[in-house]
């Protein structure tokens, strides 16, 4: 059931977006941009889904919020959330799981440093785009910018750096998710 087409790329992706909804309302205040649980999903959907199935549960997340539904951090939605100073975490979001789905589908699902590599990678991917959007949004000055936008984070980020990729690569290595199609 789980090798299903319709599976894979639909009910999978909209499972992963509907956990990134969930993730965006586990929230604590950590300065301009809060400390939320949906980026974790970005990467574990990056790593798990696949090249289509990762970026589109992204995809279906932004759209749905674009749409007006709360489910970004701290009940935002609309365009002004994704135009706003943490815009360019969430349109990271996306290019992070393209990044993440690609190296995986590259180097492959069972080597656990691979994913490892691939998830800082994503996180790096993530974090420029969102640095640098605060920095434009609320012309903080690069240096600011950097420790608000990405050096005040560095212990969750290293939480979710191990835990998505060790996750991910026992979900592998056990086969409780099938692999994702590598081509």
């Amino acid at each position: 059931m789980l090798d299903s087409p319709w599976l894979r790329f639909l009910l999978l992706p909209l499972l992963f977006a509907a956990l990134m909804a969930g993730g965006a309302q586990v929230e604590i205040d950590w300065g301009p941009i809060p400390f939320i649980l949906s980026d974790w999903i970005v990467l574990l959907a990056g790593l798990l889904l696949g090249r289509a199935g990762g970026p589109l549960s992204v995809g279906l997340y932004l759209v749905v919020g674009a749409l007006g539904t709360p489910i970004f951090a701290g009940g935002g939605s609309g365009m002004e959330t994704l135009t706003g100073s943490s815009a360019g975490y969430l349109w990271g979001f996306l290019l992070a799981a393209v990044v993440i789905s690609q190296l995986v589908g590259h180097w492959g699902t069972q080597k656990w440093p691979l994913l490892l590599a691939a998830t800082a990678v994503g996180q790096l991917t993530f974090f420029i785009l969102g640095v640098s959007w605060l920095n434009f949004e609320l012309d903080l000055g690069w240096a600011k910018a950097i420790q608000v936008g990405f050096l005040d984070f560095w212990f969750p980020l290293t939480l979710k750096l191990f835990s998505s990729a060790t996750l991910a690569w026992l979900t592998f290595r056990f086969r409780l998710f099938p692999s994702p199609k590598l081509t």
